[in-house]
């Protein structure tokens, strides 16, 4: 597994982190890691830098988005980018079915990190709410 991982992607590659998201695409190819993996890590990486307000407005814009097609995801990136810049790069750079799968799981996350969130006092844990993410997405 390793090797044909390393015929597509570098060993530097490979173990690179931040800035760079986990399963970012290199030299065309998703290095097996997929939609979800890249939410759980964007998320953990994305959302300890934003307050409150900003997440309601990610919120509002996917909500808007619901009812677009995968093939607006360009749209999408292009509303979310002055909030959370990476994101809209993930949403680039994936294609149609990948689109709706990501952006679904997003606005799941940012529900469920509202609800979590106290409207006067500190915001959880980006591992617990990524850690519940992943169990409601196991679910569905």
């Amino acid at each position: 597994m390793a090797y044909a991982l390393q015929e597509r992607c570098s060993t530097a590659e490979l173990r690179r982190r931040a800035p760079e998201f986990i399963g970012s695409a290199i030299r065309g190819t998703r290095c097996g890691v997929g939609v979800k993996d890249d939410l759980l890590s964007d998320f953990k990486y994305v959302y300890p830098g934003l307050s409150r307000p900003e997440v309601e407005r990610l919120l509002t814009l996917l909500d808007q988005s619901a009812s677009t097609e995968a093939s607006m995801g360009l749209s999408i990136a292009t509303a979310v980018k002055p909030i959370v810049p990476d994101i809209a790069g993930r949403i680039e750079s994936y294609g149609a079915g990948d689109v709706d799968e990501y952006v679904r799981m997003l606005r799941d996350a940012a529900v469920l990190l509202l609800a979590q969130w106290q409207t006067d006092g500190q915001p959880p844990a980006a591992d617990a709410v990524a850690d519940r993410v992943a169990a409601l997405d196991a679910e569905s």
